[in-house]
């Protein structure tokens, strides 16, 4: 039964993908609050996102919502966490790879916090999302260079030296090239608003569009940052090198492939000033 104080009160349409809960009583209000966490996971998430970084992330952000800490605080420490698995990586042991590891896999966890607690404070902004894109991004590069050395003062295999180079400067080109179209193009400060070619309904039906479809869930972070963690507890932290190369490469194919498409295309141009800012 509707309170006869919400009798009066003109209806409203609820818009899409969110909800409405009635927090009149403590169990209602607790039932409110979970409705909220639980709407943080996002449909771009992955499968370990979902099972494994969501539930861990959305309970640290539950202890730390009561407190003042601002979203891009939590976001500079998970980029802390991120350059620590990088230098502890270096070591060329099997105790460095191994906590370098565990940290990535740490960082992939906590990269989710800032944005949870964003959402829930409604302290998202445009500034925010690009320091979270750049951090990871980073985050990236340093693990990668932290593995590269640290398996060549292990193995002294210069081939494998030479991969995890030629990765590091390929993804950094990658994001770089990423970063101008969600500038110019998307309008976006978050990859989540880059759309890419293969991934549009008319395209879907080529076979390379398929079959780039089905792997698009490996290429998440979620998704490698634990399969990296496992290489190097099981002693193999070398097999980030060669991984790495074939993700970034494909990644850097499709992304060049993207570009001229947009040259040749009259595709609308995605977002705009009046963008929701998420993270």
């Amino acid at each position: 039964m509707v309170p006869k104080i919400f009798e009066s009160l003109k209806k409203k349409t609820i818009p899409k993908k969110q909800f409405a809960h009635l927090a009149d009583s403590p169990l209602a209000r607790r039932k409110a609050e979970e409705l909220i966490f639980k709407s943080l996971i996002k449909e771009t998430d992955g499968w370990f996102s979902i099972h494994l970084n969501r539930p861990i992330s959305i309970r640290i952000s539950k202890l730390l919502v009561p407190y003042p800490i601002h979203p891009n605080a939590v976001t500079l420490f998970t980029f802390l966490v991120g350059i620590l698995s990088g230098v502890f990586s270096t070591l060329g042991t099997y105790f460095g790879f191994a906590l370098g590891g565990i940290l990535y896999q740490w960082g992939s966890i906590l990269d989710g916090v800032d944005g949870e607690l964003a959402r829930v404070k409604f302290l998202g902004s445009r500034s925010g999302q690009w320091m979270d894109t750049i951090c990871d991004d980073l985050t990236n590069a340093i693990y990668l260079g932290g593995v590269t050395i640290g398996t060549y003062r292990a193995l002294e295999n210069d081939l494998l030296l030479w991969l995890g180079v030629a990765a590091v400067i390929l993804d950094l080109v990658a994001i770089s090239v990423m970063y101008w179209m969600l500038v110019f193009r998307y309008r976006s400060g978050t990859l989540l608003g880059f759309e890419w070619e293969f991934m549009r309904a008319e395209k879907r039906q080529n076979r390379m569009s398929r079959l780039l479809l089905a792997l698009e869930p490996f290429m998440k972070r979620d998704c490698y940052a634990f399969l990296f963690m496992l290489f190097a507890l099981a002693g193999f932290a070398w097999l980030v090198i060669p991984t790495s190369v074939v993700g970034i490469f494909v990644t850097f194919v499709v992304l060049m492939v993207q570009i001229f498409s947009n040259l040749f295309s009259n595709h609308p141009q995605k977002g705009n000033s009046k963008t929701v800012i998420t993270r």
